[in-house]
């Protein structure tokens, strides 16, 4: 007779640290079949049955309007119902601390028991040795910091600083007094200070079911996290900002029902695109590693009437803009109808928020847990007579980049959005007194971009008979 199957919590929202049970299906001691639904349970985003793996009998371990930490157990299935109760209830998933693998879905769950307290030391090493592994090549050591290395099991590269590493030096960095101190027993003045750093340090996360590759951090960024991290952070969050200069695009588009929602439409398009570009923005933290997703997956929140989802464009970047918009408009309906499936909501790798139909101006959007960033759009504001502007901000992991890419993305994001204004407000019928730049009709660059690549923008006639203007490299089929 084999194991009872334990049936855990599981993570289907990288946001969620716990689900609530709303719905038990069965008495415990009943029998169930193969695929039957053993229980109903809500994440922040939607609401999600869970289904027996196999026939047996059932006993639940969790009770109606619990909150159920992810990776502890629901329920138990056995193949007798003398089994079922004789039972022990399992461990939870990912208890204890978290290693270099933790950002694993199923290896970094909290346990349902309060953990047991851990030397500030031993919490600090395993930080060090999780965050950077390997040997100590390139340091000169004294012979106290080599058994101070040795005796914790960090690496030297967890130092920071140039020259000779001493003892002293590694003491430090474990939240040792000056002299050493028995095991289990820090340094109340700097202990309590590292072990909040290191706690933080270790919260990393990355979106499961994507296909990805990693790179180690330079250590220039790995010092930099030791030096930022602060408690309760899963990110070293920045952001910049830009102000894009409109006709309030937003609002003639919802004046007119053939137009509706196309600029957003249009915002998802052209930053999917420049992710490709900008990949250390489609990524995730762990340990000390970038992790770079191979998928540009655009999650779009949305807030109307059923609280906030996070609906997600997979593969947004090899979607066409009508296929986007068209998209989004099912995501929409589906939003309205409450009818947003988890899989509607999985596997993001960044996020827009868009509040451009709203009065807000300046706000600081929250880096989803997995991702390196994401874009905030504002409402548009009158700046003068005849003048108005949207903003863009974009909040990033500092950890894994910096402002000035982060700026460079938003420049050439508002250099393409100005070009998708005059586009839309020329196929309404209204004037475009911003004076732009001419720009592509194809691939909708601006001149002044065209020629820094020594390329050339020319007037084209289409077969009935409109004027077009085109760049050469896409005259070219490009």
């Amino acid at each position: 007779m084999s194991e009872p199957t334990a049936i855990f919590a599981p993570l289907n929202n990288v946001n969620d640290e716990s689900i609530l049970v709303v719905e038990i299906r069965h008495k415990d001691g009943d029998f169930v079949s193969k695929d039957a639904v053993l229980l109903v349970a809500e994440t922040s985003k939607a609401t999600f049955e869970i289904q027996a793996p196999h026939d047996g009998y059932v006993r639940y371990l969790a009770k109606v309007q619990q909150d159920v930490p992810i990776g502890a157990p629901l329920c138990l299935l056995a193949e007798s119902s003398e089994q079922v109760w004789q039972a022990a209830p399992p461990v939870p998933k990912g208890a204890g601390i978290a290693t270099e693998d933790a950002g694993h879905a199923e290896e970094n769950f909290p346990p349902t028991a309060a953990p047991q307290p851990v030397p500030a030391r031993q919490e600090i090493a395993a930080e060090a040795t999780a965050q950077i592994a390997g040997a100590s090549a390139g340091r000169r050591l004294s012979k106290r910091a080599w058994e101070l290395l040795k005796q914790h099991s960090v690496d030297a590269a967890a130092i920071t600083g140039t020259g000779l590493l001493r003892g002293a030096d590694v003491r430090r960095c474990l939240g040792m007094a000056a002299a050493d101190q028995p095991e289990g027993k820090p340094s109340p003045a700097a202990g309590p200070a590292r072990a909040t750093a290191a706690a933080s340090l270790v919260c990393d996360h990355v979106v499961e079911g994507v296909a990805r590759h990693e790179q180690k951090l330079p250590h220039s960024k790995r010092t930099e996290i030791s030096i930022l991290a602060t408690a309760h952070a899963s990110a070293i969050t920045s952001q910049v900002s830009t102000l894009v200069p409109c006709q309030r695009i937003f609002e003639l588009c919802s004046q007119k029902t053939e137009f509706s929602g196309e600029m957003s439409s249009r915002i998802i398009f052209e930053t999917s695109r420049l992710l490709r570009r900008y990949p250390m923005l489609n990524a995730g933290y762990r340990a000390g590693h970038i992790v770079y997703y191979d998928e540009i997956n655009i999650g779009y929140a949305i807030d109307v009437d059923h609280g906030l989802k996070v609906p997600v464009f997979p593969r947004a970047d090899e979607m066409t803009l009508e296929q986007i918009h068209e998209y989004k408009r099912d995501l929409l309906e589906k939003y309205l109808l409450n009818a947003l499936s988890l899989d509607h909501l999985a596997r993001g790798t960044f996020t827009m928020t868009d509040l451009s139909a709203q009065d807000g101006w300046i706000f600081n959007p929250i880096i989803n847990k997995g991702q390196a960033a994401i874009l905030g759009v504002t409402g548009e504001q009158q700046l003068a007579a005849g003048q108005f502007a949207f903003g863009l901000v974009l909040a990033f992991d500092h950890r894994l980049t910096d402002g000035l890419a982060a700026s460079r993305f938003l420049a050439e994001l508002k250099r393409r959005l100005l070009a998708h204004e005059a586009l839309l407000l020329r196929r309404m019928g209204v004037a475009d007194e911003g004076n732009r730049e001419p720009y592509c009709e194809e691939c909708l660059q601006p001149v002044s971009e065209i020629k820094r690549r020594r390329n050339h923008l020319f007037k084209t006639v289409t077969a009935d008979g409109r004027e077009r203007l085109v760049c050469s490299v896409c005259a070219g089929g490009y």
